[in-house]
């Protein structure tokens, strides 16, 4: 389906920066790329007749209909030209055909992932994209050396944003995409810069979500991060945290271990076979917490040995050197329901009393030295 040159040209105009007319061999406009960000106006958009309207950039060689680069890049655009799109088609025998093909070229349309993204536009940019601002580049590269010092993988490292103003300023955006992919529901921050105090700490903790009502973005669901990257047909893991995601085979992330029982109830119908992975069970107590809680429920957990320093999957990985964390070792540490739990409460118990036979030997050898004496 094909744009109309006029309303093509007003969208042109509307986005692409120093945009100029041209009428000659089909070439309609041209101006700044803003896929490559390149200032020398070598981005065109050219009539290729009934077929489509075509953008190309001479510097990137970024090439797509009009239609998709609205579709990858501005949706809103897009949204707005379903009017447009109803009124070409006009009466006949292939009206229903038409209109079938109209609606597959602006559908899906999601409302707050055209937001997110215009919202990323304006407030990041991201972190490939070298920037001639000194401090901008500064936070670029601090960005990129922190997340390679957690061993995170470049395929998540190449979609994070860096943020330079609103309320993520200082942080990465780490972008959350529906089940399908196609659609952004959420960008998370993760705050790179370090805090002096617990004062900063509480005014910029570790994570944040966009909420920015001024701007109508205002998103109140948890979501999943990676969903669209698991295979469902095998063992799916459910992690904590997004890094801890990217550090597990397979791993989805929920965004702390604090859960509704409507979204565990969801997860469950979303991933029928699951393991849960929260946080290491003997050090960190909210991690504990959730494991009582699922296996009570007779969930299948991952649990981290007993003398285990990890805290969570990715700390396994930068401490041990290693790219992700080895499935069989999950599948060795792996307890179920009741059962899995009443062998812990085993652990702790022979622990304690490991702890308190040792004292006492300790207590007995005081008291023979002193008889000696």
């Amino acid at each position: 389906m094909k744009i109309p040159n006029h309303e093509a040209r007003v969208i042109f105009s509307r986005i692409v920066e120093k945009s100029s007319l041209h009428n000659s061999s089909r070439l309609l406009m041209q101006g700044n790329c803003p896929i490559c960000t390149d200032k020398k106006r070598r981005f065109y958009m050219k009539d290729y007749g009934n077929e489509s309207t075509m953008v190309y950039c001479h510097n990137c060689g970024y090439s797509r209909p009009l239609y998709l680069f609205l579709k990858e890049n501005y949706p809103s655009e897009l949204a707005n030209l379903k009017d447009v799109f109803m009124k070409s088609i006009g009466d006949g025998s292939a009206f229903k055909r038409k209109v079938e093909k109209a609606q597959k070229i602006i559908k899906p349309f999601n409302e707050i992932d055209a937001k997110l993204r215009m919202y990323a536009k304006t407030h990041a940019f991201n972190i490939l994209e070298a920037q001639t601002n000194e401090n901008r580049e500064k936070f670029r590269l601090k960005t990129i050396e922190y997340f390679k010092d957690r061993r995170i993988t470049n395929k998540f490292i190449n979609d994070l944003f860096c943020f330079y103003k609103g309320p993520l300023k200082g942080y990465a955006g780490i972008p959350f995409y529906d089940d399908s992919g196609d659609n952004l529901i959420h960008i998370q921050g993760r705050r790179i810069f370090k805090v002096k105090d617990e004062i900063q700490e509480s005014l910029n903790p570790k994570y944040k979500f966009i909420r920015d009502v001024e701007n109508g973005i205002e998103i109140d669901n948890k979501p999943l991060w990676g969903t669209c990257f698991v295979d469902k047909s095998r063992d799916v893991l459910i992690v904590e945290g997004t890094l801890d995601a990217d550090a597990f085979y397979n791993a989805t992330a929920t965004c702390g271990a604090t859960m509704s029982e409507s979204l565990i109830d969801d997860i469950k119908k979303k991933f029928p076979k699951r393991i849960w992975c929260p946080d290491n069970y003997w050090i960190d107590k909210s991690g504990k917490a959730l494991t009582q809680r699922l296996l009570m429920s007779g969930e299948r957990c991952f649990i981290f040995p007993r003398d285990g320093d990890f805290k969570d999957g990715n700390q396994m990985i930068v401490d041990m050197g290693i790219d992700k964390v080895p499935i069989d070792f999950v599948y060795n540490n792996i307890y179920e329901g009741k059962l899995g739990l009443t062998k812990l409460k085993l652990m702790e118990a022979t622990k304690s009393s490991d702890i308190i036979d040792a004292a006492k030997g300790d207590d007995n050898e005081r008291q023979m030295e002193n008889s000696r004496s």
